[in-house]
């Protein structure tokens, strides 16, 4: 046996040591017994101690003592007591009942828990017990801190700011404070206020300063760095300009906030140097010479390396740019081709967060036009649900253009979300592309647009592409609820129409029409879903219509309805080819109600003259056919005409 592994055996043979933890009142040991008893206490009556055994049986002494077998190994001298020896007598431990409480001080002496351990004299001499050095003597409970704090001021005493509306008011007001000190204005970041509520008690800001020659870096590493990694809010002037100051929340109040502020400003000058290094070191190698190394990065597992995905994404974002007639097509390839170079600089290497707003800074420090370099950045807007969208439609179609390739490369593995786990932001994805498409107005179908990026993966699976189609869409139901009822959105999105901008004013006039005459608008949604209940009964049972014949029509009702047909299908005709003017389309349905309820009054559809049945349900497909592109009625939730 090495000598490493004689000593490890050494210390498993040791005698069981104890170590004084933390306070056993700390822990709320129940029948915890008075300060200064036998910290054995719980011994029963007459149990000796554990070292008391072994020493009554001549074990205890030699146990101790170890023997140096040469070669750096050493060995008990006694040998080894058996296993369970030492524990002989020893009570079984009482659980602790630990419920969230702490008592902060007051206490003369704390009987403490005992707990088998290796030494560490380092630790041993801090006797650290816990203690909040600002809380006031006695118990104080947490568990019910409302309750605290709605019946005294137990927590304010105690340091404790219980209300969250209260703590963030306290955060900004100490912000404010510390930003006048430092010459400035606190730069606006509801989203970082939020963070530090939820991490401090009773906050106090405190200003720090770092070096002017900072500011030479972008303000987005100035702000990263403050916000994302020390949770510093930045200071700016009254034009916006950042400032070489900063303000942190600190948890308690020191007699010298010179302390602190040497202590925050360290740690933030040590980043700062950091970020300086990586600008300095990233704009000696242009962003076009970095393409090289997309092509040794792997993009995903399955689809290829990062240069892969710079090809598909020109390839992309001009098939949007044919299909939209929107955006400058030359741009659109630049802007494509440098998006991800930024991705193999050591800024981004040390600061993720920063993708694409350093392949912005150093395009425009290479000369690239600033529409490019802003496309740059932009294609990843929207990063979430309250953030900005793309200002340019470089950026905005190579954003799609982006989103669309993961879409189509990940379903096509098999690896879309889950209910409880979405590893690769699809949902993300899906949302940025809807949220763009629709507030750009860009005309495109979107199975059109899916196949075109499942071919540059080199498939053309229709079933994935339906897959895909079905996650916008349930996405899209979500964006829309503030904007109409669950009905009229099921509805109009089960039309089997593919172009968003469509589907949102389909959706629009509906409501519009819904909410200006409900009643008839009722009656209308009841008489055409009467009509699909109808066909789909037919269907159902094998029968299919071939064509409606004017001249097998037998009642006036029929021939009043194939000719109001024809007269509505020009209106819908002219109202959507024009116009695109659905309110029109709708009002052209709206006349056809009456017609259609005469039908109904006076006529069998299915009449046992097979003959006459397949002719009016001809007619009725036909009407069917006219409005099924605005909305499918039978997803409606109305009464029955009357």
């Amino acid at each position: 046996m090495d000598g490493r592994g004689d000593q490890q055996g050494a210390r498993r043979c040791a005698p069981e040591r104890r170590r004084r933890g933390p306070a056993r009142e700390h822990l709320h040991l129940r029948d915890a017994a008075p300060a200064g008893a036998d910290r054995h206490r719980h011994r029963p009556e007459g149990a000796r101690h554990p070292q008391e055994a072994l020493r009554s049986a001549g074990e205890a002494g030699e146990a101790g003592r170890q023997v140096d077998q040469g070669g750096g190994g050493v060995r008990p001298q006694g040998g080894c007591p058996p296993r369970g020896a030492a524990d002989r007598g020893r009570p079984r431990r009482r659980r602790a009942a630990c419920p969230r409480a702490c008592r902060p001080g007051g206490a003369a002496a704390h009987p403490r828990a005992d707990h088998p351990r290796h030494p560490l004299p380092q630790v041993d001499a801090l006797g650290f017990a816990g203690d909040r050095c600002f809380c006031p003597p006695g118990a104080l409970d947490r568990r019910h801190p409302g309750r605290q704090a709605a019946g005294g001021e137990a927590l304010r005493t105690a340091h404790v700011l219980a209300d969250w509306a209260e703590r963030s008011l306290r955060i900004s007001e100490e912000v404010a404070r510390a930003a006048r000190e430092a010459g400035g204005v606190p730069r606006p970041d509801p989203e970082l206020l939020e963070t530090v509520t939820g991490l401090v008690e009773e906050p106090f800001g405190v200003a720090g300063y770092f070096e002017k020659e900072f500011l030479q870096l972008p303000p987005e590493v100035l702000v990263s760095e403050m916000r994302g990694h020390q949770k510093y809010f930045a200071v700016q002037n009254e034009k916006g300009e950042l400032l070489p100051a900063f303000v942190a929340i600190s948890n308690t109040k020191v007699r010298d906030p010179a302390v602190s502020r040497r202590g925050y400003e360290r740690v933030l000058r040590a980043r700062l140097s950091d970020g300086k290094f990586f600008f300095d070191e990233d704009r000696k190698v242009p962003l076009r010479s970095r393409l090289e190394k997309l092509g040794r990065r792997t993009f995903l597992q399955g689809l290829g390396t990062e240069l892969e995905r710079v090809q598909r994404l020109r390839e992309l974002s001009l098939w949007l740019h044919g299909a939209t007639g929107r955006g400058d097509p030359r741009q659109l390839a630049e802007a494509a081709e440098l998006c991800k170079a930024d991705l193999t600089t050591g800024m981004i290497g040390e600061f993720p967060e920063l993708q694409g707003a350093m392949g912005r800074v150093y395009a425009l420090h290479e000369g690239v036009e600033p529409a490019v370099a802003d496309a740059i950045f932009e294609h990843y807007l929207p990063r979430g649900a309250e953030d900005r969208l793309p200002s340019g439609d470089v950026g905005a179609l190579l954003g799609i253009a982006d989103r669309l390739d993961l879409l189509a490369g990940l379903f096509g593995l098999g690896k879309e979300p889950t209910g409880t786990a979405d590893p690769f932001g699809l949902r993300r994805a899906a949302l940025g592309i809807l949220r763009v498409t629709l507030a750009r107005g860009y005309r495109f179908d979107m199975d059109e647009a899916l196949r075109a990026a499942q071919k540059l993966y080199g498939k053309d699976d229709r079933s994935i592409r339906e897959r895909v189609w079905q996650f916008l869409l349930a996405r899209l139901e979500v964006l829309l609820r503030e904007h109409a009822q669950p009905d009229s959105i099921q509805a109009v999105l089960h039309t089997g129409a593919r172009d968003l901008v469509a589907l949102e004013k389909r959706l629009t006039a509906l409501q519009m029409v819904r909410e200006k005459s409900r009643a008839q608008f009722e009656a209308t949604a009841a008489a055409f879903k009467r009509i699909g209940n109808i066909l789909l009964q037919a269907q159902q049972k094998g029968i299919a219509p071939v064509g409606f014949q004017e001249r097998l029509c037998k009642t006036p009702s029929e021939k009043a309805l194939a000719a109001a047909l024809e007269q509505g299908r020009a209106r819908v005709s002219a109202a959507l080819a024009e116009k695109e003017d659905y309110l029109a389309a709708y009002a052209a349905l709206a006349e056809l109600r009456p017609v259609v309820d005469r039908l109904f009054d006076e006529v069998m559809v299915m009449d046992p003259d097979a003959a006459q049945r397949d002719n009016r349900l001809a007619l009725l497909r036909a009407l069917h056919e006219l409005f099924a592109p605005l909305a499918d009625f039978s997803r409606l939730q109305v009464e029955k005409s009357s």
